[in-house]
C-alpha cells in the first residue's frame, strides 16, 4: 500500500516536470511541444490509473494546473504590439548602432509572432505578437522585410513560394554590428502552416489561395 502511494506520487511529480522541458529547450515549435506534452500526459495519466483511486483524479488535477500556469508564463513574457507598434520596433532597429536581430512569423492561427534583441545573448531578446486585424500579416512581414534590407526580389520569392506550399515561414534579419549591413535569411517552419482564415488582400490571395 505504501509503495503504491509513493509510486504515484513520483508519477505526479514527473507528470508536472513534463510541462517544464520545452520552456527551457529552445528551437522547439509549437508542434513539437503539443505532442510532446500530449504523449507525455497520456503515459503518465494511464500509469495512474493503474495505482490508487485518488491517482488519476490527482493527476488531471495536476496536468489542469500546470496547463494553466504555463499559459500565463508565455502571456507574461510575450508583448504584445499592433501594426504601427511593430513599424516603430522595426524603425528603432534600423536607426540603432549596433547589433541588432529581428525574426518574423505568421502563426497558423494568424497571429504574427515577432522576436527582437538588441544582442545575439537569450537574455537580450524579446518576443511579442501581433494579434490578426484587418491588414495582411503576410504584408506586414514582406514590409518590415523591405523597410530593413531594400528590395531583395530573391527572398521575398522564397518567402511567397513557400506560402504558395501552405507553410509560413520563418523571416530572419540580422546586422552583426553597426558596421555592417543587414542580412535576411528564411528558416523553413513546416509545422507553421497558413491560417486557413485570413483577411482579404489583392497581393496574397493569388499566392496562397482561397480562404
Amino acid at each position: 500500500m505504501a509503495s503504491s502511494w509513493v509510486h504515484s506520487s513520483v508519477l505526479l511529480c514527473l507528470l508536472a516536470a513534463t510541462y517544464l522541458p520545452p520552456r527551457l529547450i529552445r528551437g522547439l515549435g509549437p508542434g513539437s511541444v503539443a505532442v510532446y506534452t500530449l504523449a507525455m500526459n497520456a503515459f503518465f495519466l494511464w500509469e495512474l490509473s493503474k495505482g490508487p483511486g485518488w491517482a488519476l483524479p490527482a493527476g488531471i488535477a495536476v496536468s489542469v494546473l500546470c496547463a494553466g500556469v504555463g499559459r500565463r508564463y508565455d502571456a507574461s513574457r510575450i508583448g504584445r504590439l499592433d501594426p504601427p507598434g511593430l513599424r516603430a520596433l522595426v524603425a528603432a532597429a534600423a536607426a540603432s548602432d549596433g547589433a541588432a536581430w529581428i525574426g518574423l512569423s505568421v502563426l497558423p492561427t494568424g497571429v504574427l509572432m515577432v522576436t527582437a534583441a538588441d544582442a545575439f545573448e537569450a537574455s537580450a531578446l524579446r518576443q511579442y505578437r501581433v494579434l490578426p486585424g484587418a491588414e495582411c500579416r503576410f504584408c506586414l512581414v514582406e514590409e518590415q522585410l523591405r523597410a530593413l534590407l531594400g528590395e531583395r526580389p530573391e527572398l521575398l520569392a522564397e518567402y511567397r513560394a513557400g506560402l504558395g506550399a501552405g507553410t509560413s515561414g520563418h523571416v530572419m534579419i540580422r546586422r552583426p554590428s553597426g558596421s555592417e549591413p543587414w542580412a535576411g535569411r528564411l528558416r523553413e517552419r513546416s509545422a507553421y502552416r497558413v491560417p486557413p482564415r485570413r483577411v482579404p488582400c489583392d497581393t496574397h490571395d493569388p499566392v496562397v489561395g482561397p480562404r
